[in-house]
């Protein structure tokens, strides 16, 4: 039996990072008001969760990257 992940259709973005930026606060700004929407599965909110914490690492490889290419 496969599971849902594997039968949905991978997805490739290019964004700059004030695009990165964007979104990341969008996430977080959803999650803090996320209590209060009980219509939404749990699960949807693991997602989010997980997509905040993986743009926030991006955000701060670039700012590691950006920091130290110009000393």
């Amino acid at each position: 039996m496969e599971s849902d992940n594997e039968n949905v259709p991978y997805v490739e973005l290019e964004l700059d990072i004030r695009d990165v930026r964007a979104i990341f606060q969008s996430i977080s700004g959803t999650l803090d008001t996320f209590a209060d929407n009980k219509d939404e599965p749990e699960e949807y909110e693991t997602r989010l969760v997980a997509l905040e914490d993986f743009l926030r690492r991006v955000i701060l490889e670039y700012n590691f990257k950006v920091e130290s290419t110009e000393e």
